[in-house]
């Protein structure tokens, strides 16, 4: 869940096995009050902020659980890890696009080492060599030097 932090107080602080921590009560403008703690003496929110919450128990006492900023995921919903799957997605194509392209460009600048090419005509042959690769372009069949560009594709 995501709501605004209407309230936060200090709940004291305790030594635990990952070092001491501190508990923080919030309160949220949704009506959900739990306690999560913290590795700092200050809350990382403030009054106002927007955050994400999880409740993993409630007792007598009132509930506890994980607070973070909302872009975080606790991991645990599917849609949370279809999200972070499309986003890996996305990363990994980009990713691949950016060494096509860094290819691409290494082979045009190889292709015309020999010839008086401009930097211009450099990109326009690696933007060719990319288009091939990614099944956007086509083989002329055109024999070397032929082609309007002076390309052999």
């Amino acid at each position: 869940m995501t709501s605004k932090i209407k309230n936060i107080q200090g709940a004291g602080d305790y030594d635990s096995k990952h070092g001491k921590l501190y508990k923080f009560e919030y309160e949220f403008e949704d009506g959900t009050i739990l306690t999560a703690n913290h590795k700092t003496q200050q809350s990382p929110f403030k009054v106002g902020d927007e955050a994400a919450y999880e409740v993993k128990g409630t007792n007598d006492y009132g509930s506890w659980g994980k607070v973070s900023k909302p872009d975080q995921s606790f991991g645990g919903a599917a849609s949370d890890r279809r999200h972070s799957e499309a986003h890996k997605e996305v990363r990994d194509d980009n990713r691949n696009q950016s060494i096509i392209r860094q290819t691409c460009i290494k082979a045009a600048a190889e292709f015309h080492a020999q010839s008086s090419a401009s930097v211009d005509d450099v990109i326009k042959t690696a933007q060719k060599f990319v288009d091939f690769v990614n099944g956007n372009g086509q083989v002329t069949g055109q024999p070397t030097g032929q082609a309007n560009d002076n390309l052999p594709f």
